[in-house]
């Protein structure tokens, strides 16, 4: 049995991360919060044969506190992934995001464990699979059947169904099920990956629900990145998942519309706690919603629709760095090879191409976004741009250039900078200008 040891604080990705651990990469997972209580693992379990670790926990350097505690005890060679900034100090540590996405966070995994899909494919399980009873408690309602578990007088072991799929259960039924002594339940093997899919998107969806902008931030980073997988796996997206992401833009509007949530936001993005996709659809969503807001023809409805775009408009982009790219220059920068660089000159188009098959999305909305980098086809980096544009067209192409420099010069941006770039941008006339001159009014 193989262990990986995770130290992050957040309950939910807890939740998230060991049962996706478990699922796609066969490893079971020991949470702890702190690094305290990480390092007492090794007193009592044979083998660590991963770490994953958050950067900081209540302001305690948690990843410092574990290297330095593997490289006293002679267990450097025990695998780490730390969550969090690139610093000099952790050379040997593979470093991710605070936020990582699930898809990328999976790959490193199963790079350090020597995990490759057709060894998940051909790895023999049992009929049923273990799952602690706790998860049950995050959702109202399993899309697959529960059993527990008991031993027979010979030791021989039946399952017995707890709950019917597609019924719902209450904290009642789970806590009868803790009563009777079992700390796991079981599905059907076959349907472990669905189950996956279904928990991980209903824990999401409690984004709704949250109303600390901490935790619903973290909620909305989850939501984008399940999408995002789900965008490699549906064609067209289920309904399931397009609910996640009209449940993200909603709840993205509500808090670009309340201050003390904004605050918030603003305040995570300075200390760079989330990822650079979900910064760059964030941002994008306030700066072009506040654009259309100071436009004479602007209206709710609008702003609605940028904020839809905004969201999907990098959808097919699977890597932070990919998202980055904002010309032809920094794509080829970036030495891709052949796949990488035809999905990111390609991604505008692909990107439309799944919007366009979501029923009831905002009209007009594929159109934009094939053409958010003032391509009309969809695909590249064009530096001159057609007459036609749709003026909605327009604002996001303005929020997301001004948005790209913003992420760029975090450290000391200057308004009055981001504008000049715009103007060199962008045609100095007609609608162009007046929308530079827009933002150039604003306060960010």
């Amino acid at each position: 049995m193989a262990h990986c040891l995770l130290i992050i604080e957040d309950p939910i990705l807890q939740d998230i991360y060991s049962l996706n651990l478990k699922m796609y990469t066969d490893l079971d997972s020991i949470i702890k919060k702190t690094h305290y209580e990480a390092m007492s693992v090794f007193d009592h379990v044979d083998s660590v044969d991963l770490i994953i670790v958050q950067e900081k926990i209540d302001g305690v350097e948690t990843a410092d506190e574990m290297i330095n505690f593997l490289k006293a005890n002679d267990k450097s060679h025990i695998p780490v992934i730390m969550l969090g900034k690139e610093r000099s100090i952790h050379y040997f540590a593979n470093i991710l995001p605070p936020k990582v996405d699930m898809s990328t966070l999976l790959k490193a995994v199963a790079k350090h464990m020597g995990v490759t899909a057709r060894d998940i494919a051909s790895r023999f399980v049992p009929e049923f699979f273990p799952i602690p009873v706790t998860f049950l408690e995050n959702i109202e309602e399993s899309n697959c059947e529960v059993f527990k578990r008991n031993a027979d007088k010979d030791g021989k072991y039946m399952f017995y169904k707890v709950i019917e799929a597609g019924k719902k259960f209450t904290n009642k039924d789970i806590l009868n099920i803790k009563k009777s002594g079992h700390r796991h339940v079981y599905i059907q093997s076959n349907l472990r990956l669905k189950f996956t899919n279904f928990y991980t998107r209903q824990v999401i969806l409690k984004v709704r629900e949250t109303k600390d902008p901490k935790k619903k931030v973290g909620l909305l980073q989850q939501a984008m990145d399940f999408v995002k997988t789900q965008s490699i796996n549906e064609m067209p997206l289920s309904e399931e998942t397009v609910e996640v992401a009209n449940t993200y833009i909603e709840e993205t509007l509500n808090m670009v519309g309340d201050s003390k949530a904004l605050r918030y936001f603003m305040k995570n993005l300075l200390e760079n706690t989330s990822g650079f996709a979900f910064q760059h659809c964030q941002l994008i969503t306030y700066v072009s919603f506040q654009m259309v807001e100071a436009m004479d023809w602007g209206t709710k409805e609008q702003q609605k629709k940028l904020s839809f775009i905004s969201f999907f408009h990098d959808i097919v982009l699977q890597e932070e760095r990919l998202v980055k790219v904002h010309s032809t220059e920094e794509m080829n920068a970036l030495n891709l090879d052949e796949q990488r660089k035809k999905v990111v000159e390609h991604h505008a188009y692909l990107a439309s191409d799944i919007v366009s098959r979501i029923p009831n999305a905002p009209m007009g909305a594929d159109i934009i976004i094939k053409q958010h980098h003032g391509a009309q086809n969809g695909i590249g980096f064009p530096k001159d741009f057609p007459s036609n544009l749709s003026p909605l067209a327009m604002v996001f192409m303005v929020a997301e250039e001004y948005v790209h420099y913003m992420l760029k010069n975090k450290a000391d941006f200057s308004h009055e900078k981001a504008i000049k770039g715009l103007y060199d941008a962008f045609p100095k006339m007609g609608k162009w200008k007046r929308m530079i001159q827009t933002l150039e009014k604003m306060k960010i």
